[in-house]
């Protein structure tokens, strides 16, 4: 038997040495291969949306999948074409039995994905080749007839023309408000009113504040008054505190009251 060389050697070792190392990337990367650590769920539609072979599958929200297959087949028993789309998931995520899938859309015209939203069941879950029932999307076509349907309706068209009007009313009312507030304004700024005269006229702003220091003036000469009078009194009280017991004496000026004098007779 002959030899290998020593390039057959070297190739041989290069490529097991790149086949290991891209595993490992596609590992870290969660790429699995040949639907490694996955399993197999089947959840079926009758209206898929566009959802394409290779779409996210999410679970509450979180990636954890992705769409193997897209198939369409015909239901017997309803008598209905339905889609079953065949879906890879994580091992380590358990779908409880009772959850529901959506066809949901990563922002307003984003790719379609599946999103799982886990149902409240502890005990059984979802297992190899189990099949879940999808709630359908709406449909684009059929939205569009039911809109044309309620437009169509003379007594929508009726509110919605009333709704229009009490609109264009309001905005009306609102542009004028904002124009006489405008010249309100204006006003005020030319001097014009009460308001305007107060802000702009410098004789009643200097009017007022003599009237102020003018008060302010009489109200501390009174408090100085008062203050003085109290000292008087507390200071004599102090000397003479007999007299807080001194009744006070009549006035010589009143004349004292007469009685009527009565003359009783016993005869």
């Amino acid at each position: 038997m002959k030899a290998l060389s020593l390039e057959f050697k070297v190739g041989v070792f290069v490529f097991v040495s790149v086949l290991l190392l891209s595993m490992i990337v596609f590992q870290i990367g969660g790429v699995n291969i040949l639907g490694a650590n996955m399993y197999k769920l089947n959840v079926i539609f009758d209206f898929v949306g566009g959802v394409s072979k290779d779409a996210p599958v999410h679970v509450s929200g979180v990636a954890v999948g992705d769409v193997k297959d897209v198939k369409i087949s015909y239901d017997t028993v309803k008598k209905k074409t339905q889609v079953i789309l065949v879906l890879m998931i994580n091992k380590n995520v358990k779908i409880p039995i009772d959850s529901v899938a959506y066809i949901n859309t990563l922002g307003i015209l984003g790719e379609k994905y599946v999103e799982i939203v886990s149902g409240e069941s502890r005990d059984k879950f979802l297992e190899e080749g189990d099949s879940l029932t999808g709630n359908n999307p709406v449909q684009l076509e059929k939205l569009t007839e039911s809109l044309v349907d309620v437009v169509g309706d003379q007594t929508v068209r009726d509110s919605l023309k009333e709704s229009f009007y009490n609109l264009r009313v309001a905005t009306d009312n609102l542009r004028q408000a904002s124009e006489l507030l405008n010249d309100t304004i204006a006003g005020v700024k030319n001097g014009q009113g009460t308001i305007g005269k107060l802000l702009t006229d410098d004789s009643i702003y200097n009017q007022t504040e003599a009237m102020v220091v003018n008060l302010n003036t009489k109200l501390d000469k009174t408090i100085t008054d008062l203050n003085i009078s109290l000292n008087d009194l507390v200071s004599d009280l102090k000397t003479h505190p007999w007299k807080l017991f001194q009744r006070p004496k009549p006035d010589k000026k009143t004349k004292p009251r007469k009685t009527n004098d009565v003359n009783y007779n016993f005869n």
